[in-house]
């Protein structure tokens, strides 16, 4: 199951069916859409090919993740440890529906003049023994740029 939810609202799914959509958090007025699409195509095809390194231009350090509070897993959130913890950040499962999920719209507009969305990935016992969701939060930065930012897991 897969999920696009807002980034300060993220949580596991319940079981249902397949449902896919983007939350729209804030735009700034001066960026064109084009930006936030090849942005998105870019993610997609860098995630989709395994490019550790090309997944990481396009993810801000240091990455806040939840794994970090492990040891094994305490420099995820540096390029060197997002690149050597790739597989686990972003296992098969989550690899084919994110190559599928479609760029968000950028139309709606907030008092923040910032842009984040997040997409949560859940799997209800199918693959492994337990449940577990991944979140990916992507923001447009101060300077326009559009990143990952974050990586929650949960389950």
């Amino acid at each position: 199951m897969f999920l696009l939810v807002p980034a300060l609202l993220m949580t596991a799914c319940e079981p249902q069916a397949l449902t896919t959509g983007v939350t729209k958090i804030s735009v700034p007025a001066s960026r064109e859409a084009e930006d936030l699409g090849d942005f998105w195509k870019q993610f997609q095809e860098a995630v989709g090919s395994g490019d550790r390194e090309a997944v990481a231009r396009l993810t801000r350090f240091p990455l806040k993740c939840d794994l970090s509070t492990l040891d094994e897993f305490k420099d995820v959130g540096s390029r060197a440890g997002f690149q050597r913890h790739f597989q686990t950040l972003f296992p098969k499962e989550v690899v084919a529906t994110l190559a599928r999920t479609p760029a968000p719209d950028r139309n709606e507009k907030l008092e923040s003049g910032h842009r984040s969305w997040s997409i949560t990935h859940h799997e209800d016992h199918e693959v492994s023994e337990q449940e577990w969701s991944i979140g990916y939060v992507f923001e447009e930065l101060p300077d326009g740029a559009i990143r990952l930012t974050a990586i929650h897991l949960a389950g």
